[in-house]
């Protein structure tokens, strides 16, 4: 068993149904199952063997998703690149894995030849594009084509299926590594939550570098559902998909939610297929929560909580507690309760389980886990020591086992002694009609050590100060943890995965106030 079995299953009982769809790119199962034993075949006559590292610097596509399965076909490793990083930051990633191929698609191939140049241990780029590319590049159309189609190789449950590595928003990136195991019961856990069967049609537009991407494809082919992909996120372009390809579920983070909404063809564009939506990695206003629902009439829409080192996530808010009817019970403000094949649990400092209400830190356990760190033996015993991963989320847990996500360790704010947890804030700042995205920092002060720092973007048309947005907190969350000062932007430096880069934030604040200090 691994993760090709789904593939080699739907070509034989799904042979007349779609199983990926990529613009004009549209292929039956049987079709899917041949281009990805064909892309082995030519992986496999390029040198590409067991265990092997095989990158990939690109946009969604077909031949991402292709080059996936052609990997678990021949039980080889996936290294997927967040194409945002810095040039010496991919070649880091590629040194630290030791991939030997790089496939890269034509908007990253002068990068890709660079690292090339660069990389020891690289030894060819694989282009992936439609006509003509460099003669002097080995093409992945013509390689397929060529390729023989050969059998899968003997992998199991526990070989390595791929390598992800962490965002680095905070640090230099990790290569976190999961199995096959790991990412079958993440898919057999999301697909059973998320009621899906072979009649799903998921859209897939967030970037497949990163492991939460991969809900909304690994589960849907475990199911012989089909798989809608967008080469990145676009609102006009999945409003648009949703329509043509009668997509049933999609997962997007609030920030993509606004752009939906604020999209002109959102009120002429026939989304009645939609059944489920899917949030996570950031804060949903509640006001931005009711406009969804309005929207989207009868939606089921659900909150997911992870971390790339747990396989994307370990628990689904259900969506009935997002509703108004059932607000008041306040468990909309969850992250849900753990999914299927995940034990969760708040832990204190000395690791010893914490009783329903007290704050620790969330800690998970279970095949969901990663196997550990690639070439980080000490940090991985760190992270998984007593036997569970420790996310670095504070947290806490109610009766019922719903998981209420506090913030991360590293983002709480120490002010004047007190401990201030930025998503508190950024709840409160959210809560105020008008502010469209919040976020909280810890700036330095010559008194407190550190103070609460806002920074906002507001609706379109919105008009708000700084005071009433200061005096709004007040009326929510405790004086010690209000924010000091509040800057407005246009917009938010986001990651890969679109959570607010707040080292980017606390970098121009403080280069802002260098500026007022040489012009006093």
């Amino acid at each position: 068993m691994s993760l090709v079995q789904m593939i080699r299953r739907n070509a034989r009982c799904r042979s007349g149904a779609l199983g990926l769809v990529h613009g004009p790119h549209a292929y039956l199962w049987p079709q899917v199952e041949d281009r990805v034993s064909g892309l082995a075949g030519a992986l496999q006559g390029m040198g590409v063997g067991r265990g092997d590292r095989v990158s990939i610097l690109a946009d969604n596509s077909h031949r991402y998703v292709e080059l996936i399965y052609a990997c678990a076909w021949l039980g080889a490793v996936i290294v997927p690149l967040n194409h945002r990083l810095a040039e010496p930051e991919l070649a880091a990633i590629l040194e630290d894995a030791g991939a030997s191929v790089l496939l890269a698609d034509d908007a990253y191939l002068p990068v890709a030849r660079r690292l090339a140049e660069g990389v020891a241990g690289l030894r060819e780029v694989l282009r992936a594009g439609d006509g003509p590319g460099p003669a002097e590049l080995a093409d992945y159309e013509a390689r397929l084509a060529a390729a023989p189609r050969i059998p899968p190789a003997d992998v199991g449950m526990q070989d390595l299926a791929g390598i992800f590595y962490t965002g680095g928003t905070s640090g230099t990136p990790k290569g976190v590594m999961h199995t096959h195991a790991n990412l079958w019961f993440m898919a057999f856990s999301y697909a059973t939550m998320m009621e899906m069967t072979e009649d799903t049609v998921s859209l897939c537009s967030s970037p497949l570098f990163h492991v939460a991407a991969t809900c909304a494809l690994i589960p849907a082919f475990v199911v012989g559902g089909c798989v809608v992909v967008l080469p990145r996120f676009d609102a006009g372009e999945a409003l648009a998909a949703i329509e043509a390809h009668g997509v049933t579920l999609a997962n997007f983070v609030p920030s993509m939610f606004r752009m939906l909404l604020d999209h002109p063809s959102v009120g002429t564009t026939d989304l009645r297929t939609l059944r489920q939506l899917i949030y996570g990695a950031a804060p949903m206003a509640p006001a931005l929560l009711d406009e969804i629902l309005e929207r989207f009439e009868g939606i089921r829409i659900h909150h997911a909580y992870g971390m790339t080192e747990l396989t994307a996530c370990i628990t689904i808010l259900p969506s009935k507690w997002n509703r108004p009817e059932h607000r008041e019970a306040g468990r909309w403000r969850s992250a849900g309760q753990s999914v299927l094949s995940c034990d969760v649990a708040i832990h204190d400092p000395d690791g010893r389980t914490l009783p329903p209400g007290e704050r620790g830190e969330i800690v998970a356990r279970g095949p969901l886990v990663m196997a550990g760190y690639w070439n980080r033996p000490e940090q991985t015993a760190e992270a998984l020591r007593g036997g569970w991963m420790h996310t670095g989320d504070v947290g806490w847990m109610d009766e019922d086992g719903f998981v209420y996500v506090i913030d991360r360790l590293k983002d709480m704010i120490i002010s004047g002694g007190e401990n201030v947890y930025a998503s508190e804030v950024e709840a409160a700042m959210l809560s105020l009609p008008g502010v469209n995205m919040a976020a909280a920092i810890g700036v330095p002060h010559p008194k407190w050590g550190e103070a609460v720092h806002g920074v906002v973007v507001l609706d379109r048309g919105a008009r708000l100060t700084e005071a009433e947005i200061i005096a709004h907190c007040r009326t929510r969350i405790a004086g010690y943890k209000i924010p000091r000062s509040v800057a407005f932007r246009e917009t938010m430096p986001m990651s890969g995965v679109n959570k607010i880069l707040k080292r980017e934030l606390l970098r121009d604040y403080l280069a802002a106030r260098e500026d007022q200090a040489m012009e006093a």
